[in-house]
């Protein structure tokens, strides 16, 4: 992907390579005229050393770089520190996955432009999306990119993409088939995408159901654990919502705990539904209802992607199935009022 290599600038500057590498390298070796006129070439044509040129002319790994927002809720950040997990047992010696956090503000930031401009990666998967700057950035360098779970904004790029609108349609129905209408929701307006398609489907879950909304049960606050448990009880504070849906595991269980100390029972007072189905929700008191999201399944669409793009190929965009249910003692059936 390296438009111009060590051996283009030698043959302009008139020397050979290794004296461009000793100037790249700030090393001795190099009278100060020559290094001058090395440098003025260098500046001219923006020329950044790759810093996988080594291995790779070795036939040494490729490098896929896996980029996490540092502004992502950190329950995300280790939902898809599990899914590189994942990508890592899934390839082979070939290929090494790299972590890098990349903030929202690229002037704080270079890292990721740095790594870029030097073409030091060979793809990108960038979990909930970049920023336009970056992804102008690497649809100019031509660097095949993949966005899991798009959250941030509108992309062009190949993506992986979770149906929230569905995952948080069945929840809900499920909640409505148990007898519940008077059902709240907990969700994250960090992400506004993934904020909008799951309050999609959770507003068209009680429409086909013919069920009110009570708009003060619907919150957005839950960007972590502690501010999931603010969001319940601003819930509370309105009013006692016979269950909740939860976009995430963890909300929940944040959820669940101010309801409990709250004085109230889950799920007699208070049922509960979330997405996820982390290990931990099976040993909740109550065990918490669920319906599942594969870190591997995930891993395994994104490097799908990935090496399509990187053999030039131009794939479709996945929407991964959601799964059945996992019903467990979190949610209760009463008896509808509306009947």
């Amino acid at each position: 992907m390296n438009k111009i290599t060590i051996r283009d600038i030698a043959k302009e500057a008139g020397v050979s390579a290794t004296a461009v590498s000793y100037v790249l390298n700030k090393k001795k070796g190099v009278n100060d005229k020559t290094r001058i006129r090395i440098q003025k070439v260098i500046d001219k044509h923006d020329y950044r050393p790759s810093l996988r040129s080594k291995s790779l002319s070795h036939g040494k790994n490729y490098c896929i770089h896996a980029v996490i927002r540092r502004q992502a809720a950190p329950a995300c950040k280790a939902f898809y520190f599990n899914v590189i997990a994942q990508m890592v047992e899934q390839v082979d010696n070939r290929f090494s996955i790299v972590p890098i956090f990349q903030s929202d503000d690229t002037d704080k930031d270079k890292s990721l432009i740095e790594i870029i401009l030097s073409h030091s990666t060979d793809g990108v998967i960038a979990f909930q999306g970049v920023v336009p700057e970056i992804e102008e950035l690497l649809e100019k360098k031509n660097i095949p990119t993949v966005v899991v779970n798009p959250g941030i904004g509108v992309t062009e790029q190949t993506s992986v993409i979770l149906d929230f609108d569905e995952l948080a349609y069945k929840a809900t129905n499920l909640l409505i088939n148990h007898g519940h209408e008077k059902i709240g929701m907990i969700g994250m307006k960090c992400m506004p995408l993934f904020f909008d398609q799951s309050k999609s489907g959770f507003l068209r879950a009680l429409k086909d159901a013919d069920i009110d909304v009570n708009e003060s049960w619907i919150r957005g606050e839950a960007d972590c654990e502690a501010n999931a448990s603010l969001a319940m009880r601003k819930i509370l504070e309105t009013g006692t919502p016979t269950a909740v849906f939860c976009v995430q595991d963890n909300f929940a269980m944040s959820a669940m705990s101010l309801c409990i100390k709250e004085g109230l029972e889950v799920p007699k007072d208070v049922s509960f539904i979330a997405i996820d189905d982390v290990p931990e929700a099976q040993y909740l008191n109550p065990p918490l209802t669920t319906i599942p999201v594969s870190p591997a399944e995930i891993a395994e669409a994104a490097l799908t992607l990935i090496f399509q793009k990187m053999k030039d190929g131009s794939p479709e965009t996945i929407v991964l199935p959601s799964h059945k249910i996992v019903i467990r003692d979190s949610v209760r059936a009463i008896q509808p009022t509306h009947l």
